[in-house]
């Protein structure tokens, strides 16, 4: 046997170049460390809670997650919003009516502590609204989890873009997290947004090569 051959049983599956089926996908951003889905020890601890590398732990987890960060009638301000890792998140108990970043990025950080390959989905429509979800990979298939304000998160097998429901033109993108758009803040996420609502950003994927 080759040592390619040895050595691809040890690679990390990726987000899919490209997307899903249909999906033209180019890599616009090189490795860069996780801030928001980093895995840390308080992490790892969660993660060995949900034993599995099943479609069925993903859905645990993602359950846990949503149970675990109460919705606050608020929205943070911007200087807390941006800068949270999924640790904060899970520490702090809570998110805003923006709950779906910080959720996502919980549940991504989670699931790669169990070496579950998954990856953030943001998504906006011709209304400018954002929206974020989480694909997860387990074999050869997708899985979409997606977080509501109140009750359990919708789990789907197959990606976003059959998935959720959405209107005709929006655009999606995919990454590990918001950081992998270059979003630090308020400022950096509006430019983005403001990318994605243009087609500039349309069906690309970013992923640490």
């Amino acid at each position: 046997m080759s040592a390619s051959k040895k050595q691809q049983p040890n690679k990390r599956i990726r987000p899919p170049v490209g997307g899903l089926k249909g999906q033209a996908g180019k890599i616009i951003v090189p490795g860069r460390a996780r801030i928001h889905t980093k895995v840390t020890p308080a992490i790892m601890e969660i993660a060995v809670r949900f034993p599995g590398n099943d479609a069925d732990a993903v859905k645990r987890v993602a359950k846990f997650v949503s149970e675990s960060t109460h919705v606050r009638q608020t929205v943070f301000d911007a200087r807390r919003r941006y800068k949270r890792s999924a640790e904060d998140v899970l520490r702090q108990h809570d998110v805003d009516l923006l709950h779906c970043h910080d959720r996502g990025h919980a549940l991504i950080s989670v699931l790669t502590a169990k070496k579950i390959p998954a990856w953030m989905v943001v998504s906006i429509d011709f209304e400018k609204f954002v929206h974020s979800y989480v694909e997860a990979m387990i074999g050869k298939k997708v899985y979409t989890i997606a977080f509501k304000v109140r009750g359990p998160p919708i789990f789907a097998e197959g990606g976003c873009e059959k998935e959720i429901k959405h209107a005709p033109g929006t655009s999606f993108v995919r990454g590990r997290e918001l950081a992998d758009f270059g979003v630090r803040d308020k400022k950096s996420f509006d430019a983005f947004a403001a990318r994605l609502f243009a087609g500039k950003v349309k069906d690309k994927v970013i992923i640490k090569p």
